[in-house]
């Protein structure tokens, strides 16, 4: 005879899993708002939480924002290199330094993770990696739009 588990273990396995399940969809820290990201209008992921205003400023999911731009992510001891065209970043959480084409360069605020993901400022990401793309943020509509010139959209 199988014996099913009491229901205060179902009780605990079910929250487990629920608990689980809303942990990647969450913010990044509960004080952040999340924005909606798109490049030329189009959004750039299904996850709500891609990008995030956090201490004021505007972060991105650097994973997600480098495969946007067809760029290559290498997760190394300890900090984590993007390429995207021509240009190479190195991040680090906790760090407000980055090292961009060889060169160290400092970030308006620092790198966090949330979530196993790492958060770089947008804007440092676009200006550093993206050449000529624009960014504009609406607060009051949770939205950030990234505009890239002579290039088709992603």
């Amino acid at each position: 005879m199988i014996r099913s588990p009491r229901p205060s273990t179902a009780r605990i396995v079910a929250f487990a899993l629920l608990l689980t399940a809303t942990t990647a969809t969450l913010p990044a820290r509960a004080a952040d708002t999340s924005l909606a990201l798109m490049v030329d209008g189009r959004p750039i992921s299904k996850n709500p939480h891609v990008a995030v205003i956090h201490g004021g400023v505007p972060f991105v999911d650097l994973v997600d924002i480098v495969r946007t731009f067809n760029g290559l992510v290498v997760i190394g001891a300890g900090h984590v290199g993007a390429s995207v065209g021509k240009h190479e970043a190195r991040f680090a959480r906790g760090d407000a330094t980055a090292m961009v084409d060889g060169t160290p360069v400092a970030m308006p605020a620092v790198a966090f993770s949330a979530n196993g993901d790492l958060f770089v400022p947008l804007a440092f990401f676009l200006t550093e990696l993206v050449p000529g793309a624009s960014l504009r943020v609406d607060r009051a509509a949770g939205s950030a739009n990234v505009h890239v010139p002579d290039r088709a959209s992603p």
